[in-house]
């Protein structure tokens, strides 16, 4: 049935800088074309200027930090819209597991990093055990990370290994695939979702979508069709 890729990006950190842990698995068939949405992706970035073979990083746009600190508003939505229109409409689904890190009950970094690893490997494991029906019909699974957090990459190997047979790992850069940086766009809007539920956005984010509602309107209500249940 060819090969089955699953793009993986997480939001937040083992330290103090975050509440929350997300880890986002957005996956595609690789028989599905892509072509059409990418190319009018590139001429979306081409038609604001920005390089065709950059990354977008959804949470820095947003914020406007990073490499969009001296980047207008205006600017900065237009390429949120463009990949957001790409993701909504390449033919993917995902999955997100979340964390609040006081839950875990760990005492310091070290601590937290060894809870959320064993229980993403979990999740991991209890979500792909749930599709076994549909996972082995693939010539291969592929995973796609950047490698970015040893938590991640270590609790995803676990999972995957553990359920399957034919699957491979691959350490990706942001610039090399759009599906990765459509995860990272997921990643960040399940994130504003559960701080919009707990009215926690902050003043950068409502500035951006504009208000709470519009964002639920624009955003967030189109990317829960690609939630896997």
């Amino acid at each position: 049935m060819g090969d089955l890729s699953v793009f993986v990006d997480e939001s937040g950190d083992t330290g103090a800088n975050s509440r929350r842990y997300l880890v986002t698995l957005v996956l595609h068939e690789q028989d599905r074309p892509l072509d059409t949405g990418l190319a009018k992706l590139g001429g979306q970035l081409r038609n604001v200027g920005y390089p065709v073979g950059e990354a977008i990083h959804s949470g820095p746009l947003v914020r406007r930090e990073e490499a969009y600190s001296e980047m207008g508003i205006d600017r900065r939505r237009k390429l949120f819209a463009a990949l957001f229109g790409f993701a909504v409409k390449a033919p993917v689904a995902f999955k997100t597991f979340a964390y609040l890190k006081r839950e875990l009950g760990a005492r310091d970094a070290g601590e937290v990093a060894a809870r959320l690893q064993a229980r993403l490997a979990r999740d991991v494991k209890l979500f792909l055990g749930e599709r076994l029906a549909y996972l082995p019909r693939f010539d291969r699974v592929v995973v796609y990370y950047d490698n970015g957090q040893h938590a991640v990459t270590a609790a995803v190997r676990e999972a995957f290994l553990d359920r399957l047979t034919r699957v491979e790992f691959r350490r990706v850069q942001p610039s090399g695939y759009r599906l990765f940086q459509a995860a990272d766009l997921v990643c960040t809007l399940e994130l504003l979702r559960l701080k919009d539920a707990a009215s926690e956005l902050s003043r950068s984010e409502l500035d951006f979508f504009g208000s709470a509602r519009r964002l639920r309107h624009d955003y967030l209500r189109h990317v829960e069709r690609l939630r896997m249940p």
